[in-house]
């Protein structure tokens, strides 16, 4: 069991509250058994300052908690990115196409110190999000992730929002069958 103010800033999350609000929603989900996980309320007495101490709400989340916690979390942040053609719709699709052919997949999947958007067995699928075709340091970036992820065995494919989504499945089935 892993404590959810640890977990807070890993993803991302700088006020308690709003993620707070992220595990009422992963909560809502267990309980109405559409996934599975543990999630238990617990306090804890903190200090805060000039030696008063106050009891702090935490959670308490199992393994598949957390995952169901950073697949929200991913979604409601990408989801506020894009409008019209977002990372959140194209991961969602490929999630389904992974499930449908029983082919392991994971999102934000970390090779070193790299984190990519998506992962299928020995694929890394990577979008080009309009604000980093400006950024020059995003190209060195870009250039590192791509050594990393053929340094240590995996293809990697980067697509621009507007690409074809059975462009992303081609390529993952052409790895699979290779």
């Amino acid at each position: 069991m892993i404590n959810a103010r640890k977990l807070q800033h890993e993803f991302g999350y700088i006020q308690w509250r709003r993620f707070e609000s992220l595990i009422s929603r992963a909560s809502n989900l267990i309980n109405n058994g559409l996934e599975p996980g543990i999630i238990k309320e617990t306090k804890y007495s903190a200090l805060i300052g000039m030696g008063a101490r106050r009891i702090i709400k935490d959670y308490l989340l199992d393994s598949d908690a957390v995952n169901l916690v950073k697949r929200l979390s991913l979604s409601y942040k990408l989801g506020k990115s894009y409008s019209t053609r977002n990372e959140t719709a194209i991961l969602s699709l490929l999630q389904k196409y992974c499930t449908y052919k029983k082919l392991p997949y994971a999102f934000q999947f970390k090779v070193m110190d790299c984190v990519y958007d998506f992962c299928c067995s020995n694929v890394l699928i990577e979008f080009d999000e309009p604000h980093h075709l400006e950024e020059k340091r995003q190209k060195k970036t870009d250039l590192h992730k791509d050594a990393v992820a053929i340094k240590n065995g995996y293809k990697i494919f980067r697509f621009k929002l507007h690409h074809d989504i059975i462009d992303m499945i081609k390529c993952i089935d052409c790895a699979q069958n290779k």
